[in-house]
């Protein structure tokens, strides 16, 4: 029906997108994926992370260097995670004190570390991180089937991403050529940085395409319950005529 419009979101939504496990390698201690923009942020992140540790503020840390302890971090591979060392065990909460109050780096380098890390059992791990979306090679080939047989079957769809503009052509080639859909006759909606941030870019693109073509019915497939909310809540503070479905896609 010509009332109703089917919004797909790509990452875990269309299709699985890989982990950090799957797209980084460790070698000598150091981050390697093979792409040149993810890369050079990892190399990055190594860099600033030894600056924190040259921040010596107290005595017993300074005996320590004197005495040729080892005083470095690197990274380390294991048990389905990538975990930061620091002096020979993972590192943990203390690492992340020393981050905040260091006096090497600024505040904005201090969050290019913080962002990328996660906890595990008190340790930390290398999470996803902005840049880690910011290239083609991170998207995945594999389909998340029960959404994309949605897909297939409905007339009309668009796919909303909060992926950077700049990869239109790569990500285009993965969905169309890679793993086989076909081109969403509504649109496939890149992220250009606009203010108010995904979830409002994703909101806007749905609300404009229900200016342009009169939608009666909405539904929305995402990962994201906050954005899937935030998209459901401009919609009907819009178009309270409008139906909005939404799917939770959890795998």
């Amino acid at each position: 029906m010509q009332e109703i419009l089917y919004v797909f979101d790509m990452d875990d939504t269309l299709v699985r997108t890989p982990g950090v496990y799957d797209v980084i390698e460790v070698r000598d201690g150091k981050l390697i994926s093979g792409d040149s923009a993810i890369d050079g942020t990892l190399k990055r992140l190594l860099t600033l992370s030894n600056e924190v540790i040259q921040d010596l503020k107290n005595e017993k840390d300074r005996m320590k260097q004197l005495a040729g302890l080892e005083n470095e971090v690197y990274f380390v591979k294991e048990d389905g995670f990538i975990y930061l060392y620091r002096n020979g065990k993972p590192a943990d909460l203390s690492f992340i004190r020393d981050i905040e109050g260091s006096s090497l780096i600024s505040d904005s380098e201090k969050e290019q570390i913080l962002n990328k890390f996660n906890l595990k059992d008190d340790k930390l791990i290398l999470g996803l991180f902005p840049e880690f979306f910011r290239t083609e090679s991170t998207i995945g080939a594999e389909l998340i089937e029960k959404v994309a047989d949605v897909y297939k079957n409905v007339q009309n769809k668009m796919i909303v991403t909060g992926r950077s503009e700049g990869i239109r052509k790569g990500a285009e080639y993965i969905l169309y050529n890679v793993v086989g859909l076909e081109v969403p006759n509504f649109g496939f909606y890149l992220y250009s940085g606009s203010k108010g941030g995904i979830q409002k870019y994703k909101a806007d693109t749905v609300l404009n395409s229900i200016k342009k073509n009169n939608w009666k019915v909405i539904h929305f497939f995402e990962d994201r319950k906050d954005w899937l909310d935030f998209v459901e809540n401009e919609v009907k503070r819009e178009f309270p005529d409008v139906l909005f479905h939404k799917h939770h896609i959890i795998i």
